[in-house]
């Protein structure tokens, strides 16, 4: 434990990062993610597009959010963060299209459409 408060400490002095937030941030944005990802779903199914664009949307602020503190919060950062932080981003937003399509089209397979 003493290693990680060491690093946690050479992040704070060196890049004005506090690894405790982030790590909370991203801990929690996992929980409220699928939350928001489900009531999208749900909003889907009812066939309220505008609210599922609304989740769909929201699902994408909360999963952004640890990379913006890190982004805002962080001073002398690396060009390469940046690089990564870029990598994560379309990754995530990949990852999250290819799970609500997949969704829609087993939803539209069991004869639910808009």
């Amino acid at each position: 434990m003493e290693a990680f408060s060491g690093v946690f400490a050479e992040l704070q002095k060196h890049f004005c990062i506090d690894a405790r937030i982030f790590l909370i941030l991203y801990l929690v944005k996992v929980f409220f993610f699928w939350v928001i990802v489900f009531h999208a779903l749900k909003s889907y199914k009812r066939r309220e597009k505008n609210l599922t664009v609304l989740w769909a949307g929201s699902a994408v602020v909360v999963g952004f959010s640890p990379y913006t503190y890190l982004i805002l919060a962080g001073r002398n950062l690396p060009f390469w963060c940046y690089c990564i932080l870029g990598i994560f981003v379309l990754l995530s937003l990949y990852a999250v299209m290819k799970e609500f399509l997949h969704r829609m089209s087993q939803s539209s397979q069991n004869g639910i459409t808009c």
